[in-house]
């Protein structure tokens, strides 16, 4: 490898959690069906909060709260399950880890392992300033999900 482009490597920094403000907002699933929300607050510190929420038939089904967090490698997220009693899927030492795989201009996906060793994939995009896209991949099973920024 050329000596330019080892020197590259080392000087390119890890991504940080600034790269990934563009996800802060209230987001609100759009077209008739259950209500699924996503909120997430913009970075302070070393951390991004958020939290997603589905609501069908007037009643909530599942919670879920989610972390951004700075690591030396890039931001990683974490995120945890719950019923509508707060109860939570995952063990209590084990949340959900997916780490920053890949990012791009208001694009960024993360990957990691379910409990049940199954890959996870979460993919976030802005196509729109009022528009946030997610595509949840478990496995070979894709969930497609089309927020709008609340005003």
């Amino acid at each position: 490898m050329p000596a330019v482009a080892v020197l590259a490597l080392v000087l390119a920094a890890p991504p940080s959690l600034s790269d990934l403000a563009w996800m802060a907002g209230s987001w609100q699933a759009e077209g008739p069906g259950p209500v699924s929300e996503e909120v997430w607050l913009p970075p302070a510190g070393d951390n991004m909060i958020g939290m997603w929420r589905l609501v069908a038939d007037g009643k909530a089904r599942v919670y879920e709260f989610l972390t951004l967090t700075q690591e030396a490698e890039g931001p990683v997220l974490r995120f945890r399950h719950f019923d509508r009693a707060l109860v939570g899927w995952e063990e209590k030492d084990k949340p959900l880890v997916l780490p920053l795989v890949r990012q791009g201009a208001r694009e960024a996906v993360f990957e990691g392992l379910a409990s049940d060793g199954t890959r996870l994939r979460l993919h976030y995009r802005r196509p729109a300033e009022d528009r946030l896209a997610v595509t949840l991949l478990r496995g070979d099973q894709a969930q497609e999900f089309a927020f709008r920024l609340r005003p």
